[in-house]
């Protein structure tokens, strides 16, 4: 009645990504695309979590850390991320990613990637 929001109810331990794989564009040098599956295991609807992604090197040593909000990996329609944010993550469901990345590819070989509420 008074305009308060409830925001939704948030358990990170029932988030999970059930895949991942950095892919190199072929055309252009630099790019590379995250593509990853990211599971709400929870019974009821999540927020979308942030999203880090780590680059290591040969001897798993931190090269990059970069944190992305769900608008930038999210669908690049921006009418559709706002309707996505604002219901949330649906219960007992996946949804696939594919974030495009410029990265120093030849200095990275290997990445960790995991989610996280602020």
């Amino acid at each position: 009645m008074i305009g308060c929001k409830v925001p939704q109810a948030s358990d990170i331990r029932q988030l999970a990504i059930l895949d991942s794989e950095l892919q190199q564009d072929s055309q252009r040098d630099g790019v590379v695309y995250l593509h990853a599956t990211i599971a709400n295991r929870a019974n009821h609807v999540q927020p979308y979590p942030m999203l880090e992604l780590t680059l290591t090197d040969e001897q798993d040593q931190v090269l990059s850390k970069t944190s992305f909000s769900p608008t930038e990996y999210l669908s690049s329609a921006s009418m559709e991320t706002s309707v996505m944010m604002e219901k949330g993550m649906s219960a007992a469901s996946q949804f696939r990613i594919e974030l495009p990345l410029l990265i120093n590819a030849q200095l990275a070989s290997g990445y960790r990637a995991l989610l996280f509420y602020p």
